[in-house]
């Protein structure tokens, strides 16, 4: 009786913290969000921590892109239905398409996790930590980064901006705009319809999410997709001859249309070409303004300046802000001054605004890879602080 007590006490209290991030999560109240949000997100990973029981380590060994002797990496993440997922991407991330030996498998418990990392650490050129942000710790000695697992990427409409203002926001798709509009994707339809929703998953969603991401795909449930609907609408993109070609899933919070997902009709490159998809990034910002709403959010990126998802979104002009959702983080680190670790390390093109290093300077202002970084409204993401202890 005790413990159901307490699973329906942290459930409520789970979801007030959330419910008290999502009002806060707008661009007019800002500076309550700068105040307030910090501790309501550092709560809710405090929260998230008892949900995991176990983490693995294993270390991953091979060439890489650019080496010319094996690098060794020890991996530790939590254990969840993302292992395998989280897994292909980091090795993707460390060796692109080459395959690497996996071996020395470890598990334990979250409070073992600093003092196993530690044992496990001795010859590795590089140590990679994926966990709770109350689970890191900052390394005494070598080099390190910390960066969240997700940022977030917005369009925000000023009070009495006009559409014609946010127009010119968007005129570095000017072409991918004219694409669309010669193709005839002027017109949109809106959707409660369970049947709707069917097409729209197996047709348009599933097509697209596993072209874009291959192996790294995480696909949501159908059922995932009917509650965002509930909350919100199924938006169709319809050429002229009146099929639907294209689509996204949205919710409608306060003042915040998120994007949950989108699609193109059986993932199809032609239409592509047309400009079916930035059809459906247009008429999601269309229709927010239109609607009165203050921001438009197009959901999480990864955190890397060359991550061609968040390229896309930057070219359509979007803002990068923290997820206030986001519990995990990864910790990079070398640890034991190996020069392949400090080449990828430093070479890794990590968004400064939102990553915390340590032992080591990232490029200053003017430099080449400076140049690169892509954070548009700097001052409004500060690096988050990580916890000295377990």
């Amino acid at each position: 009786m005790i413990s159901k007590l307490k699973r329906i006490s942290r459930h409520y209290l789970e979801r007030t913290v959330r419910n008290g991030i999502n009002l806060l999560y707008l661009p007019e109240r800002e500076r309550l969000f700068e105040l307030f949000s910090p501790v309501l997100e550092s709560i809710n990973a405090r929260l998230a921590l008892g949900k995991v029981r176990t983490y693995h380590l294993v270390t991953l060994q091979a060439t890489g892109q650019d080496s010319d002797r094996p690098m060794k990496v020890l991996y530790a993440a939590r254990e969840d239905v993302d292992w395998d997922e989280g897994l292909q991407y980091i090795s993707f991330l460390l060796f692109g398409e080459d395959e690497p030996l996996i071996s020395e498998r470890v598990t334990c418990s979250p409070g073992q996790l600093r003092a196993q990392v530690d044992t496990m650490r001795r010859g590795c050129d590089l140590v990679c930590v994926d966990a709770n942000r109350h689970l890191l710790w900052k390394p005494s000695v070598g080099e390190w980064a910390v960066t969240p697992h997700q940022i977030r990427t917005v369009i925000d409409f000023s009070p009495g901006e006009s559409w014609q203002q946010v127009r010119k926001r968007l005129r570095s798709q000017r072409r991918n705009i004219n694409l669309f509009k010669r193709a005839g994707f002027a017109q949109v339809r809106f959707s409660k319809s369970e049947s709707d929703l069917a097409f729209f998953y197996e047709r348009m969603y599933l097509p697209l999410v596993q072209q874009r991401y291959n192996k790294f795909a995480f696909i949501d449930r159908q059922k995932t997709l009917r509650d965002w609907q509930q909350r919100g609408e199924l938006v169709f993109i319809i050429d002229p001859e009146g099929r639907e070609i294209a689509g996204s899933v949205n919710i409608n919070q306060d003042q915040v249309k998120f994007m949950m997902v989108n699609g193109v009709l059986d993932a199809d490159r032609a239409l592509i070409g047309q400009g079916a998809l930035s059809s459906v990034y247009y008429h999601c910002i269309r229709i927010g303004h239109e609607a009165g709403f203050s921001r438009c959010d197009f959901g999480e990126t990864r955190p890397f300046q060359d991550d061609g998802v968040l390229l896309h979104k930057i070219h359509w002009g979007m803002q990068i802000l923290r997820d206030p959702w986001g519990v995990n983080r990864w910790l990079f680190w070398v640890p034991d001054g190996s020069p392949l670790g400090r080449r990828w390390l430093q070479e890794r093109p990590f968004i400064r605004a939102v990553t915390q290093f340590g032992g080591w300077s990232p490029p200053e202002e003017g430099s080449p890879q400076a140049a690169l970084d892509l954070q548009p409204n700097r001052d409004r993401v500060e690096p988050e602080r990580v916890e000295d202890s377990v």
